[in-house]
């Protein structure tokens, strides 16, 4: 079967049509695929199918596969099928630098082994209940950056960290902060930093007028729930309720926007906020107060 056909029968783009220009992309991409990980074997035509399902339906179906790592692809299709030697190249390749990428979140010692056999596990095998979470890659960055995001992510359940729920808290919001000379996290950065920019200012202008507000007026204009209490006549409690509440629908909105955007898990847009919501170099403040009102 030509690797066109089976790239399109999975993909998502309406009434499409295998072309000479699609195939010979996915022949190129295929030999590349071999070269950058060699040993590991599959059929074309299954590593074809698992790229299209993963295809941004937004672009055309070359510039579709121009932005996917492919080759990262491959060894992710194998690996999700069980192939050991695609499981134990992506683990030579990808895995040394996670120790360094979760001493920085503050796992040590033996609880880094542990977060490796976890992820491990989580990665490559089966549950009943679900597939391995390979399939979650998307090819739309390198798969060693994925995999340091799930690290980060297993590590910080482990640690107990309130990951985006920190927008509850006031620290959080006070102002994101210019970016760390951190060689860990700068990939991420790079890779996600305008999405999440994005995905937050969508957010914000789906809240309420009355909402934007009360963000502007406790975090620009610097009001505590005590002055916000006094200016909408209510108690205290109701306030840091409303400001509560408000926090909680703008995370949503923002995982909601770049979940779409990436076309991943809710679980994966967590840990890409979690390691990049102190990085981004543009203050809260800028945020909340240039939406238009």
């Amino acid at each position: 079967m030509p690797l066109a056909v089976a790239f399109f029968a999975a993909a998502r783009w309406p009434d499409p049509v295998a072309d000479d220009a699609v195939e010979h992309a996915l022949v190129t991409a295929a030999a590349a695929a071999r070269a950058a990980w060699p040993g590991v074997e599959q059929a074309g035509e299954s590593w074809a199918a698992y790229v299209g399902r993963r295809a941004p339906a937004d672009a055309a179906p070359l510039v579709a596969l121009a932005r996917m790592r492919t080759s990262d692809l491959w060894a992710a299709c194998a690996a999700a099928h069980g192939d050991p030697r695609a499981i134990a190249a992506i683990r030579e390749r990808c895995f040394g630098a996670l120790a360094g990428a979760l001493r920085h979140v503050g796992a040590t010692g033996a609880l880094v082994d542990e977060i490796e056999a976890d992820l491990l596990d989580q990665l490559f095998v089966a549950a009943p209940e679900r597939p391995p979470r390979i399939v979650n890659y998307s090819g739309r960055g390198d798969l060693r950056s994925w995999l340091r995001s799930a690290a980060i992510r297993t590590a910080l359940k482990k640690l107990g960290a309130r990951r985006l729920a920190v927008l509850s808290d006031d620290a959080m919001l006070d102002g994101f902060a210019s970016p760390a000379a951190d060689p860990v996290l700068a990939q991420l950065k790079v890779e996600y930093r305008d999405d999440v920019k994005r995905a937050f200012q969508a957010a914000f202008a789906e809240l309420t007028a009355r909402d934007r507000t009360l963000l502007r007026q406790h975090y620009i204009d610097e009001l505590t729930v005590d002055h916000l209490g006094a200016a909408y006549r209510v108690h205290r409690a109701t306030a840091a309720r409303w400001l509560a509440s408000v926090r909680d629908a703008l995370l949503a909105g923002t995982r909601a926007h770049l979940a779409a955007k990436l076309q991943l898990a809710v679980e994966d847009v967590d840990s890409i906020l979690v390691v990049l919501y102190s990085q981004l170099d543009v203050s809260f403040a800028r945020l909340v107060g240039t939406d238009g009102g």
